[in-house]
């Protein structure tokens, strides 16, 4: 008689848990999208792999955060800090090739942010698929957050000056892409003079530009010129000064660090943004 009720107890409780996962599997497909949107897509992707109700969703999901942050817990990389940029910034690359190429186009994204390093092979394939995603689908904002495989404090000249050919070297290769980008975090970088400007040339629908730790050198003067851009936020440069002109849409700028006695904005064309009466200075 004991041995009957343990038995009738544990099936008790086995169709207790089917009935949770019942519950969740009838939730309709738009409740479950939003719950999944509220985190990082590699742990919405993880979550839908525990149910076959849920397979279907990933390529349905209109914000995508694909973060290489937040792989560390996943993947056990060597001790080698080169080894184990590599292999986080593969695996952001193959997951974004994993879900936009599995997507229906008649789905919108409505946003795309992916967080990585610089570093020259998989930024090429991150840009190929992103391309690819921005000529077949509708993509309404799409974000890129760019790293340095050396940490902003450990950063010699050599080290921004490199970085920033690289960088220039990936924008050359990859126009298209950067074209259809609408906002660009840069880190750790010293240009050349004409450089940023053509960054912003390039970066034809971009509403969004920071950068940290970036400059085109020493007392360098940084001219901002765009048709789209609303929001600049400068993180400890060295600039001398930032020289605003033809700047229609511009309504927010952030200087974090200024070391100079003068005031960093020179607006050349005043008139430019009177239209705008929302603007908000930081």
């Amino acid at each position: 008689m004991e041995n009957n009720n343990k038995a009738k107890a544990r099936c008790h409780e086995a169709a207790s848990d089917e009935a949770e996962v019942d519950r969740l599997s009838k939730l309709p497909d738009h409740v479950l999208l939003n719950i999944l949107e509220r985190v990082r897509t590699i742990d919405a992707l993880r979550t839908c792999i525990l149910s076959k109700r849920m397979l279907k969703l990933p390529p349905m999901l209109s914000l995508l955060d694909i973060d290489i942050g937040s792989l560390a817990r996943y993947i056990k990389p060597k001790v080698d800090t080169t080894n184990r940029i590599f292999q986080y910034n593969t695996a952001v690359a193959a997951i974004i090739e994993k879900v936009l190429s599995a997507r229906n186009p008649e789905i919108p994204i409505r946003k795309l942010r992916v967080r990585f390093c610089l570093r020259p092979d998989e930024c090429l394939s991150i840009s190929q698929v992103v391309a690819l995603a921005m000529a077949t689908q509708k993509l309404d904002v799409a974000e890129f957050v760019v790293l340095t495989e050396t940490i902003c404090l450990k950063c010699t000249e050599d080290h921004l000056l490199c970085y920033a050919k690289r960088f220039n070297s990936w924008l050359g290769d990859c126009p298209a892409m950067f074209a259809g980008l609408t906002r660009l975090w840069l880190r750790n970088m010293r240009f050349g003079e004409l450089d940023i400007p053509n960054i912003l040339s390039a970066c034809k629908r971009l509403e969004s530009l920071r950068l940290s730790y970036c400059d085109a050198g020493v007392q360098s003067v940084l001219q901002v010129e765009h048709a789209q851009l609303v929001e600049l936020h400068i993180d400890y440069g060295e600039f001398e000064a930032v020289q605003l002109s033809c700047l229609p849409k511009l309504q927010r700028v952030k200087y974090v660090g200024w070391s100079h006695q003068e005031d960093p904005l020179i607006f050349v064309c005043p008139a430019a943004f009177k239209a705008n009466t929302r603007k908000r200075w930081c």
